[in-house]
């Protein structure tokens, strides 16, 4: 997850949703043609935003995205020792499809 990703999950719906709605409207009514979707405009407001936003912000994204790392490393150890058993399994079975 990219910081203005991790930025976006933890202020969206509490601080930057109203702002995001007010700026998608004054979009919409200064540009006629090519607009850009609501997915790329607000991705584009997000990582602006997590630029100008004060350090301390910032060092709450990369906490939570070091958070989520570890979830997501101690997850995959646990898919290893699941995975390990299945591997077992299939060892354990393989003679039985050649016979």
């Amino acid at each position: 997850m990219q910081p203005w990703q991790a930025f976006q999950k933890i202020y969206y719906e509490s601080q930057l949703k109203s702002r995001f709605e007010e700026e998608w409207a004054l979009y919409l009514e200064k540009v006629s043609d090519e607009k850009k979707t609501q997915f790329e405009f607000r991705n584009e407001c997000m990582q602006k935003w997590f630029e100008e936003a004060d350090p301390e912000v910032k060092k709450e994204v990369e906490e939570f995205r070091s958070r989520l790392k570890e979830e997501s490393l101690k997850e995959l150890d646990d898919n290893d020792e699941r995975n390990e058993g299945y591997a077992k399994y299939v060892r354990m079975c393989s003679p039985l499809f050649y016979m």
